[in-house]
């Protein structure tokens, strides 16, 4: 076996990065490309990257107003990257689109965000047979090229105990892989998060390895920070963490926290709102949106205008007698 990172990803094949949405997966592919392209070392380690060039398919934010300023920020050596943005679904032909370009680029890392997404509306990715014959077709370009190809993919709310049945879709996500890795919070410190390693067919399971997530706010993208090893594994840091009856989710507060620090006197969309969110791993926009109207009734944040143009600012409520 040859490695990009040693035992987390390997090279010829493919590696899967599973994790809740909003969990901050965006920001460890940020972390990946980063170390990748600047020929850095490894988190916690003396390791290098065997190799520097990356290919970036990112169907589900905006290129230009989200991913590029977050994988500037974390360090990313754009003179040694690749992204592939003529196309958000890998049909057949697209497909060999991909390997040809593959073939003359010579990447040594790709990164498709996310697996789903990719497969597009032909295939369905709750039908093994179809799964498998999507990741067949990625691997043979991974042996093809000699490439790490890493896939990211969401976890769904399944209370299994094993999270390799999490992954959204069919189990032949989990069974077309080398190696599974899987991001969440740290489960003795819930402000800081983890990354396990779950499946290795070629090596021993990595050790955990734990982030904290430093910077952000209005103006300023998030980074990670590797703190440290932790004994938890990946049971531990997908556990499904049931909330106490009556206190908010951990992603509400967190939500609570942006709106009030994100919004000021000056008008703004929540549109804006939602992109500054999402470029960050905040929060869903489902929770922004009930997060939203729970301010708004409380008048700590007020709605200019109606319609398509409306737009908030913060308000000034008046104190509890």
């Amino acid at each position: 076996m040859e490695w990009l990172w040693y035992p987390y990803i390997p090279r010829y094949g493919m590696t899967l990065i599973a994790g809740d949405p909003g969990a901050g997966k965006s920001l460890l592919t940020a972390l990946l490309l980063a170390t990748v392209t600047s020929g850095k070392p490894w988190p916690l380690s003396d390791e290098k990257p065997t190799g520097m060039r990356v290919l970036v398919l990112a169907a589900e934010d905006n290129w230009q107003r989200v991913v590029l300023n977050r994988l500037v920020k974390a360090g990313v050596d754009l003179d040694n990257l690749h992204h592939m943005y003529r196309f958000r679904a890998l049909t057949n032909d697209r497909l060999e689109l991909l390997a040809e370009h593959m073939e003359e680029w010579r990447p040594d890392l790709v990164v498709v965000d996310t697996l789903p997404a990719y497969m597009g509306g032909g295939r369905d990715m709750h039908r093994q047979n179809e799964v498998g014959e999507f990741m067949a077709l990625l691997t043979e370009m991974a042996e093809a090229t000699g490439c790490a190809i890493v896939g990211l993919a969401h976890l769904n709310k399944t209370s299994t105990d094993n999270p390799l049945y999490r992954i959204l879709g069919s189990i032949g996500f989990a069974a077309s892989i080398r190696s599974a890795l899987f991001f969440g919070p740290d489960p003795d410190d819930p402000s800081r998060v983890a990354l396990a390693h779950g499946k290795a067919n070629q090596s021993e399971l990595g050790r955990t390895i734990i982030f904290e997530k430093v910077g952000g706010g209005r103006d300023e993208v998030p980074l990670l920070k590797p703190v440290g090893f932790s004994d938890a594994d990946h049971f531990d840091v997908c556990r499904i963490h049931k909330n106490a009856v009556g206190r908010p989710s951990a992603e509400r507060q967190a939500a609570e926290e942006f709106v009030l620090d994100y919004l000021s006197e000056e008008p703004t969309a929540w549109k804006t709102v939602q992109l500054a969110a999402e470029a960050r791993s905040v929060a869903s926009e489902a929770t922004l949106n009930l997060v939203r109207a729970d301010l708004a009734k409380s008048g700590q944040i007020v709605q200019i205008g109606k319609g398509k143009q409306a737009k908030w600012i913060r308000g000034n409520p008046e104190p509890e007698e």
